[in-house]
C-alpha cells in the first residue's frame, strides 16, 4: 500500500511513494518519483493504476469512473524523474434512452425503411434511476419494435458495462431485420456499340453498328423474382422484389424471333438503339428503369468521295470514304459518315449523327443530333443540336452544341448551353482569343441560324432541279411516279435533240428527282422548327452551367454566362467555372488530372 502526503508538496516523493492531493470532489493531484530519467510512458501509466485503487478505496469513488485527465510535469531530479499527473472522476452518465429506426439497403440500392432499432442509454435516465433492462424494453416498444426481434443476451451484456462503469451507449443495435430476396430485371445483351464515349474509338463505333442482313443484333434475358420474404424491426413481413421486365421492340429494318427475345437484322445498313425509360414504385423505393428498347436497320448507302460529282440530297444515311472535294454539299436526314478529310466549301447538313474520321478545313457541319469528329478542324462552323466532339486541335472556329467537348481550341468562338469541356487553350498565331458562351438565348440562336441556312440550302436545290425538268413537271412528281416523271424528262430531251443524255447523265437525273421528296421534307420540318426554336431561345435560363478546362491555358480565355462576363488568365492547371449558389460566377483550381484519368 501507497504512502498518501495530503498537504506536503515541496519535497519529491521517495522512490515507490505516491502523493495525492484532492483539489475538489472529482480531481485529484498525484505525484511521484521514478528512478530513472529515461522512464518510459508504459512505467507512468503502471503507477496511475496503482494510484487509482488507493484513491478508489481512500475516497470511495468506484474505480472505473477514475481517469488520466493529463500529465502535468515531468522533471528529471538527482534521483530520477519527478512525475506530477492529473486524474478526474467520470460523472455518471445520464439521459432519456433514445430509440431509432433507420433504414438499410439491398445490394441494388432499394431502401427498406425500420430495418434496424438503434438505441443510446445511459447509466442514469432523465429522472435520475439507474437504467434497467425494464426500462430499456419499454422504450423500444413504444418505438414500434418486436420485442422478439430483438438480441436480449448482447443488449444485456452492454446493459452491465454501462452499469459497472456508470457511463453510456449510443447508436447500440437492439434488433436488426432481414432484407427479402431481390429479383433480377431483364437483360439485355448487344453486339454493337449502342453509344459513343471518350474510351471507344469513332471508327470502331461506327464499324460495329454496320450489319448484314440476319446478323444477331441483340438478346434479351427474362427477369428473375424473388423468392424469400424479409421482416423489418416491427416484425412486418416484406415481400420478395420481382424483376421488372422490359419490352424489346423490332424497328425498321429489324425482325424479332418468334419468343419475342432476340432482334436480328432484316436488312444490310446501320443499327441504331432508342430508349424509353419510366420511374416505378416498389417496396424497395422508386427508380428509373429501361421501358421500351427499339433496334433500328436503316440502309447505308456507301460511296467513294471521287465518284460525288453533283450534290447529294438523300433519306437514307450515307458513308462516304475518301477526301470530299471542295463546294460539294451533302444533304441527309439519317446519319452521315465520313471516313476521310472534309475540304474548303463542303457543306454537310444532317438529320442524325455526323461523325469525321479525317480533318476538317474552311467548311460548314450542322446536325439535328450530334457531330463527332477524331482529328483537327481549322475555320469551319459546326452546329449540333445536342453534342459536339472534337479530338483535336480546334483553329480560327464557330462551334456550338448542348456540350462541347474539344481536345484543344485556339482563337475559336464556342457556345453551348449546358457545358464546355476543353482540355487544353493554346494561343492562335493572329492573336485572337477563344470566347465561351454558354446559355440557351445564345445555343438557340445558332440553332435558328443554322436552320435558316439549311432551308435556304435546300430551297436553292429545289429551285436547281425544278429548273432542270421545269416545275410543271415537278409539281406532279411523287415518290411512286418518280421512273415515269424521268422517262417524260428523257423523251422531252430526245424530241428537243438533246444529244448529252448518255447513261452517266440520265443516272445524274434520276438522283435529283429522287432527291426532290426529302428536299420537300427538310424544307418543311427546319420551317416548322424554327417557331420552336425561337420560343426555347426566349426561355434563357441556364440549369447548372459549367465550363472545364481541365489541363493548361496559354491564352486568355472570355467566357460569358447568364450575361455575366469573366477572363480566365493564362495558367498551367486547370479550371471550372461555374455559377454558385447566388448566381455569381465563380472559378475553381483543378487537382492535376493523372495519366488514368486522361
Amino acid at each position: 500500500m501507497f504512502s498518501y502526503d495530503e498537504t506536503a508538496t515541496e519535497a519529491p516523493p521517495s522512490s515507490g511513494a505516491v502523493k495525492v492531493r484532492q483539489e475538489n470532489d472529482s480531481l485529484w493531484d498525484i505525484s511521484f518519483q521514478l528512478p530513472s530519467v529515461d522512464a518510459a510512458d508504459k512505467e507512468i501509466l503502471a503507477r496511475f493504476r496503482q494510484a487509482k485503487r488507493d484513491v478508489s478505496i481512500k475516497y470511495k469513488v468506484p474505480i472505473e469512473l477514475l481517469e488520466l485527465r493529463e500529465i502535468l510535469e515531468k522533471t528529471p531530479t538527482p534521483d530520477g524523474l519527478s512525475v506530477r499527473i492529473s486524474m478526474g472522476k467520470i460523472e455518471d452518465a445520464q439521459g432519456k434512452p433514445v430509440v431509432r429506426l433507420k433504414p438499410m439497403k439491398t445490394r441494388r440500392g432499394g431502401v427498406f425503411q425500420d430495418m434496424i432499432a438503434e438505441i443510446d442509454f445511459f447509466y442514469r435516465d432523465e429522472f435520475d434511476q439507474v437504467i434497467n433492462l425494464d426500462r430499456i424494453k419499454i422504450e423500444l416498444k413504444k418505438a414500434g419494435v418486436d420485442l422478439e426481434m430483438c438480441d436480449f443476451a448482447a443488449l444485456d451484456k452492454k446493459l452491465k458495462v454501462v452499469l459497472k462503469k456508470r457511463n453510456y451507449v449510443k447508436g447500440f443495435i437492439a434488433a436488426k431485420g432481414k432484407l427479402p430476396d431481390e429479383g433480377k430485371d431483364a437483360q439485355l445483351e448487344y453486339t454493337f456499340f449502342t453509344n459513343r464515349s471518350a474510351n471507344i474509338n469513332l471508327g470502331d463505333y461506327n464499324e460495329s453498328r454496320q450489319v448484314k442482313f440476319g446478323d444477331i443484333l441483340c438478346q434479351k434475358i427474362l427477369p428473375v423474382d424473388g423468392v424469400n420474404e424479409g421482416v423489418n424491426v416491427s416484425g412486418e413481413t416484406i415481400p420478395p422484389i420481382k424483376g421488372l421486365d422490359l419490352e424489346l421492340v423490332a424497328g425498321e429494318g429489324v425482325k424479332r424471333s418468334v419468343d419475342q427475345l432476340k432482334l436480328t437484322a432484316a436488312i444490310d445498313g446501320m443499327a441504331t438503339m432508342t430508349r424509353t425509360h419510366r420511374r416505378v414504385y416498389t417496396v424497395a423505393g422508386s427508380r428509373i428503369v429501361p421501358e421500351i428498347i427499339k433496334v433500328s436497320v436503316k440502309p447505308l448507302i456507301q460511296v467513294n468521295a471521287e465518284d460525288l460529282g453533283d450534290d447529294v440530297i438523300l433519306d437514307d444515311s450515307i458513308q462516304i470514304k475518301g477526301t470530299i472535294k471542295e463546294g460539294i454539299t451533302i444533304t441527309s436526314r439519317g446519319e452521315i459518315l465520313l471516313d476521310g478529310d472534309v475540304g474548303k466549301g463542303v457543306t454537310i447538313r444532317a438529320g442524325e449523327d455526323v461523325s469525321i474520321r479525317g480533318e476538317i478545313k474552311g467548311s460548314e457541319i450542322t446536325s439535328d443530333n450530334s457531330i463527332a469528329g477524331n482529328s483537327d478542324a481549322s475555320d469551319v462552323s459546326i452546329s449540333a443540336g445536342n453534342d459536339v466532339e472534337v479530338n483535336g486541335v480546334v483553329v480560327n472556329s464557330e462551334i456550338s452544341g448542348q456540350r462541347v467537348a474539344l481536345r484543344e481550341a485556339k482563337g475559336s468562338n464556342i457556345v453551348a448551353s449546358k457545358k464546355v469541356s476543353l482540355k487544353h487553350v493554346g494561343k492562335h498565331t493572329t492573336g485572337s482569343r477563344t470566347t465561351i458562351k454558354i446559355g440557351r438565348k445564345d445555343f438557340y440562336k445558332k440553332k435558328i441560324e443554322a436552320n435558316q441556312r439549311a432551308i435556304a440550302g435546300a430551297t436553292a436545290s429545289y429551285e436547281k432541279i425544278c429548273n432542270i425538268f421545269g416545275p410543271k413537271m415537278i409539281a406532279k412528281l411523287r415518290e411512286a411516279n418518280i421512273q415515269q416523271i424521268l422517262l417524260q424528262h428523257i423523251n422531252m430531251q430526245k424530241h428537243e435533240g438533246n444529244s448529252r443524255l448518255d447513261k452517266d447523265r440520265i443516272k445524274s437525273l434520276k438522283i435529283l428527282l429522287n432527291s426532290i421528296p426529302a428536299l420537300k421534307d427538310i424544307i418543311a420540318e427546319k420551317t416548322a422548327e424554327l417557331n420552336i426554336l425561337q420560343s426555347k431561345a426566349d426561355d434563357d435560363s441556364i440549369k447548372k452551367p459549367i465550363v472545364v478546362i481541365r489541363e493548361s491555358i496559354e491564352d486568355p480565355v472570355d467566357v460569358t454566362m447568364d450575361d455575366q462576363k469573366m477572363q480566365i488568365e493564362p495558367s498551367h492547371k486547370g479550371v471550372a467555372v461555374a455559377l454558385s449558389k447566388d448566381k455569381k460566377m465563380r472559378t475553381h483550381k483543378l487537382k492535376k488530372s493523372s495519366k488514368k484519368r486522361g
